[in-house]
């Protein structure tokens, strides 16, 4: 056989014809069983209704108890007095330099006290405030008389007391946004407040609505202002998005209605 009809031969079998695509086809219903038809995207369509309350909700900006905090940062205060009985036991303090704290009464109940060095009586670090009465003046000091509990002063010594380094510190309720939990946060300030963030995630952006006329400040990771300032004197949008959740990083923008 001449090479030239072998080369033929050989060509010809395995040519690409209709007879042998048939058995293999891709038919239309082969297709249609996979096909992406309006029905199916319609299905992943992104529409209000899907969208979940932290993009459609505006909720006020909840406070939310936080850890302990130092309520005096850089005071001194003294024990003056201590005192114990069968039914309570107290402690009246001094705070140093003329502070006034500005106390009213029982407003430190639900606070910790706590202080170096030893004992007071039988009096421990650590004990539970329940009540609390308000700062008295006296020779260029104000002083403040706590009542502890009961169950943490086993006797009834009393006596003048020693210049420990006292700390009182107490569970602060702090304003939260929650990025997980709406859209839009109200806030009306009654004092100087911090505002953290919670459940934020890189790329999310979240609309604040504060007014009050009082100092207001974030304490998550790093903010950054892109523009503008508060003024508590009117309502501040202040729109915030969080640039890296994993090195907590925002930037913030502030605005007031133009007259």
């Amino acid at each position: 056989m001449a090479l030239t009809q072998i080369i033929t031969e050989l060509i010809s079998d395995s040519a690409v014809n209709t007879s042998k695509i048939a058995n293999d086809a891709i038919t239309t219903d082969k297709i249609a069983n996979d096909a992406i038809t309006t029905d199916k995207i319609a299905d992943d369509v992104i529409s209000y209704a899907k969208l979940g309350t932290e993009f459609t909700t505006s909720i006020v900006m909840p406070s939310v108890t936080g850890p302990l905090q130092n309520l005096y940062p850089g005071q001194s205060i003294d024990v003056s007095y201590f005192y114990g009985t069968s039914v309570s036991s107290g402690i009246e303090l001094r705070f140093v330099g003329g502070f006034d704290p500005n106390i009213a009464v029982n407003q430190l109940a639900g606070a910790t006290f706590t202080f170096t060095g030893a004992n007071i009586g039988s009096i421990v670090a650590g004990s539970y405030i329940i009540g609390s009465n308000t700062a008295s003046y006296n020779i260029g000091d104000f002083y403040v008389e706590i009542v502890l509990n009961p169950t943490q002063q086993t006797d009834t010594a009393g006596g003048n007391g020693q210049a420990q380094a006292v700390t009182i510190l107490q569970a602060v309720s702090v304003p939260t946004v929650d990025f997980s939990s709406a859209q839009v946060f109200t806030k009306t300030l009654t004092a100087n407040e911090n505002i953290v963030f919670t459940n934020y995630a890189t790329g999310a952006v979240k609309d604040l609505l504060v007014t009050g006329d009082f100092t207001l400040g974030f304490t998550t990771g790093t903010v950054n202002t892109a523009a503008g300032t508060y003024d508590g004197t009117v309502s501040n949008l202040i729109q915030v998005i969080c640039v890296d959740a994993t090195t907590p990083t925002f930037w913030v923008t502030i605005s007031q209605p133009q007259i």
